[in-house]
């Protein structure tokens, strides 16, 4: 049967075969933002220093070789040679530096699978916020970059040749990534780094990377603590202990050893399976005060003393002895931060949410109510386990 609405289920068809062959055809014209990967250098690593001349901006990235990349046997050596190249430029800027980088390269950086910016210590200690703007104004660089401190030059961390990995920026990453098993890193992406770094009073931290001999007195990387910034200026440092007792306050430990000494001068190492923190501040009138409440959870990991470790009485006693332990890890952060400054907790946020109005008063001088405000630590320890054996092997009592 013919008739109007037959014509319109034709003249439909029609439209979207033409419609179709349309999308096929600019398919295999291409697209005009295309890039072949031949003509790419892929970056594993950024760093940024001072450069020679006053006013100068050196960067160093960490490049992928081309075929470096391929599975044991691809190959018919057994050498050693290196799957990256390490490239320098300088510039009046990062953006005129990085651009410059095309003068000694046959490609063209690609940004997408960067995986650390290193900061030098000088640039550090200027003030990093003017080189951090073309990386954040970058739509290749993802913000979910790591960030590293350098303990001396940027460029001498991307030249040490990598031990595990194929590139020594992505063993980098994953050191950092994975530090959470001791929760004495930091681990600091680029988006949150400036997000706090915009912050008039919290401080950013950022984990310090340094050139460090290995056993086979070859150079290797090593993670050392963290950096302190007050604005976007270096101002201090923190062991990888006061690291981990700022992780304990802002909720960031994910595991770690708690070792703890006994009455018989050996130790025990407890394991943290899972730890909560609160910050309640109080306002006062003019007065500004903090408690902080931290409470762990743990298991016996290793024994080295040979105290029995199953009766009630003893568990008490090692759950207080931890909880000190923690509590000294935590005042070590605080009079470190407190020597510099800078607001590593975050308390003032806090205080800006509990009194607002007070808060207006406070800001502009945070940093310096910062350093004399009473705050009270509180510590709650409780081991679930203590393993297989209930008692040492060779028990002295």
């Amino acid at each position: 049967m013919k008739g109007p609405g037959r014509g319109i289920e034709v003249h439909i068809g029609l439209r979207v075969k033409v419609l179709a062959l349309l999308l096929v055809v600019t398919l295999l014209s291409g697209c005009w933002s295309r890039r072949e990967l031949d003509r790419l250098a892929i970056v594993t690593g950024l760093g940024i220093d001072l450069g020679a001349d006053p006013g100068a901006v050196r960067v160093t990235v960490q490049i992928i070789k081309p075929g470096s990349f391929k599975k044991s046997g691809d190959s018919g050596g057994g050498g050693t040679t290196r799957a990256t190249w390490v490239a320098v430029a300088e510039g009046v800027t990062v953006f005129d530096a990085i651009r410059n980088l095309t003068l000694g390269s046959s490609r063209k950086p690609y940004w997408g699978h960067n995986q650390v910016i290193i900061i030098g210590r000088e640039v550090a200690e200027i003030g990093v916020r003017p080189f951090l703007n073309k990386i954040m104004n970058n739509p290749e660089d993802r913000p979910t970059v790591q960030i590293l401190i350098a303990e001396n030059k940027a460029q001498e961390i991307l030249q040490v040749d990598s031990g595990l990995e194929n590139a020594s920026a992505i063993e980098l990453a994953k050191m950092v990534t994975g530090s959470g098993a001791t929760s004495k890193v930091p681990i600091v992406d680029v988006h949150r780094f400036t997000e706090v770094l915009v912050n008039k009073t919290t401080a950013s931290v950022a984990p310090i990377v340094r050139v460090a001999k290995g056993p086979d007195d070859m150079n290797r990387l090593q993670l050392s603590g963290a950096a302190i910034f007050r604005q976007d200026r270096l101002a201090g440092s923190l062991s990888p202990s006061e690291v981990r007792g700022m992780l304990w306050v802002t909720g960031e430990v994910e595991s770690g050893i708690v070792a703890v000494p006994l009455s018989d001068g050996l130790s025990v190492s407890m394991e943290v399976i899972r730890s909560k923190s609160s910050v309640d501040v109080s306002v006062t009138g003019s007065d500004v005060s903090v408690s902080i409440l931290v409470r762990v959870e743990t298991n016996l990991g290793a024994q080295m003393s040979q105290k029995d470790l199953s009766k009630p009485e003893a568990v008490a006693t090692l759950n207080e002895l931890q909880a000190e332990s923690i509590k000294r890890e935590i005042m070590a952060a605080l009079v470190k931060s407190r020597k510099v400054g800078a607001d590593i907790f975050g308390f003032g946020d806090y205080v800006n949410r509990e009194a607002p109005e007070k808060w207006k008063t406070l800001e502009s001088q945070w940093d310096s109510e910062y350093k004399r405000i009473p705050v009270k630590i509180s510590v709650e320890v409780q081991t679930r386990q203590i393993g297989l054996l209930l008692k040492p092997v060779l028990p002295t009592d």
